[in-house]
């Protein structure tokens, strides 16, 4: 992931890309794995929408509502 200018320390392979909108601004997580086992990390803004505009799964989520209000596959 280094190509995107933000390396993803200790993730081998992205799974897909988590952005919660809270009130205090964007939270984002990078879902993959890692020498087959499932890890998170926390990612910059810039990091998941350039990973979102490349094509890996994301979805984004409103903490007042449980349910994906806007999800890519």
């Amino acid at each position: 992931m280094k190509e995107l200018g933000v390396p993803i320390t200790g993730v081998d392979r992205v799974g897909w890309v988590r952005i919660e909108l809270r009130d205090s601004g964007p939270v984002c997580h990078v879902v993959g794995t890692t020498r087959r086992r499932m890890i998170e990390r926390p990612v910059p803004l810039a990091t998941a929408t350039a990973l979102m505009a490349r094509g890996v799964p994301s979805v984004v989520r409103h903490p007042s509502n449980s349910r994906p209000v806007a999800a890519r596959t």
